[in-house]
């Protein structure tokens, strides 16, 4: 299981998991010269949950990301010198 978003390739047809999880199933016999099958299962961009079977050949891929680089000495207090984000851990 893995989430969304991610591109599927099932068999040659491409299609887009857009929210939830994405479930890849095994349906194949165990045994040499068996034929492994894969079941795939996901929500569309409606909405719109999505089962394929029989798939032979599947691959799942995470869309490239945006870099958002992070400062190498992050400041933790404002410009006033005060904390940024005040807790005793109470509320956790």
């Amino acid at each position: 299981m893995t989430t969304a978003p991610k591109t599927i390739e099932a068999d040659g047809q491409t299609y887009v998991a857009c929210r939830g999880l994405v479930r890849l199933t095994p349906n194949g016999r165990g045994w040499p010269g068996g034929s492994e099958t894969f079941q795939v299962t996901f929500t569309d961009a409606r909405g719109r949950s999505r089962t394929l079977r029989g798939v032979r050949r599947v691959t799942i891929d995470v869309p490239k990301t945006v870099p958002a680089p992070m400062p190498l000495t992050p400041r933790f207090t404002t410009s006033e010198g005060k904390q940024d984000v005040e807790s005793d851990f109470s509320d956790v």
